[in-house]
């Protein structure tokens, strides 16, 4: 897409807005949540640069990165989003571009949906659940898929029945009924992601495909659905963690200056966190981010350059 006008969201260059900037002008350049981190020259040409970020952008959206999702959320179809580059291509044309993709899922949902495993939709989704490739559906997810949500014997793969009872099928045996590799399951869940992005009037609710009879853990599974158009999907609660591990995350505040006793109850908070499942996201620097790190042992570091602190 070319700068410009986009469902009247505008792509502005700042140095020619005389004045103050109109309303609902966001500045979108390098220093900003949704800056681009590629680089002209470095990284590739403009092109090259821009698509990089267009990735980039929708994988933060699929992983829910908190900032990302916030700036998005901000935004709305007059916004004008502010750069140095228009009428040159820039990255903005590609915030705008996701944006759409967004509103088309049904916009940015506060969390993504979960519901209790083992429960059914009761709002016309599509049933997805795991199959075998002889199109068996004779036990499990698939029996309630053949049952209530029009599963077809012999089919072995893909949408079947007539909305409100559909469903979608996702191969995790194969003929013998006997459980696939990881990486042919991810084939079909693919597959399976294709079709949702391809058809943005369905919703889907998803089962533990692949859990289940097939005997695969949820950390493995749950991973490969992050391709799928998650705001229009519902997912069992098991799936919560190994699928959105920045919901599950925290960041500790403070400061070089934090006294010694605040400090020692960062380290406290840290280690009931971390029996809670939690992430910390630290900064690394001397204070809070070092306490807090010192009472837990799963957390990610973000350093603002390469030995910051004396850290690689």
């Amino acid at each position: 897409m070319r700068p410009g006008t986009m469902r009247d969201m505008e792509i502005l260059n700042r140095n020619n807005i005389n004045g103050p900037w109109p309303d609902g002008s966001l500045y979108v350049g390098r220093g900003t949540p949704l800056g681009n981190p590629f680089a002209i020259g470095e990284n590739g040409t403009r092109e090259e640069v821009i698509a990089a970020y267009g990735d980039w952008l929708r994988r933060q959206v699929a992983d829910r990165d908190p900032v990302i999702l916030t700036a998005m959320a901000g935004l709305h179809a007059d916004s004008k989003l502010v750069c140095s580059c228009a009428p040159r291509p820039c990255h903005a044309e590609q915030i705008a571009a996701v944006w759409q993709e967004i509103e088309a899922q049904g916009g940015i949902r506060p969390r993504p949906a979960f519901h209790d495993d083992g429960t059914t939709p009761r709002d016309g989704a599509v049933f997805v659940f795991g199959s075998n490739l002889s199109g068996r559906h004779g036990a499990g997810a698939a029996f309630e898929a053949k049952e209530h949500f029009g599963a077809i014997p012999g089919q072995e793969r893909g949408y079947q029945g007539v909305a409100p009872r559909h469903c979608f099928a996702v191969p995790t045996k194969n003929e013998k009924i006997a459980t696939l590799p990881l990486d042919e399951i991810e084939s079909h869940v693919s597959a399976f992601a294709e079709f949702a992005h391809q058809h943005l009037d369905l919703r889907f609710f998803l089962t533990r495909v692949g859990c289940g009879l097939a005997g695969h853990k949820d950390a493995d599974i749950a991973p490969l659905f992050r391709r799928a158009p998650l705001l229009r999907c519902s997912f069992p609660s098991p799936w919560r963690h190994p699928l959105f591990p920045l919901l599950m995350s925290y960041a500790g505040i403070g400061s070089r200056k934090t006294p010694v006793h605040i400090l020692s109850k960062m380290r406290r908070v840290a280690e009931r966190l971390e029996v809670r499942g939690y992430t910390l996201r630290s900064g690394g620097a001397d204070g809070a981010d070092t306490a807090f790190e010192e009472g837990c042992k799963r957390k990610e570091i973000f350093l603002p350059q390469p030995g910051f602190n004396g850290r690689e």
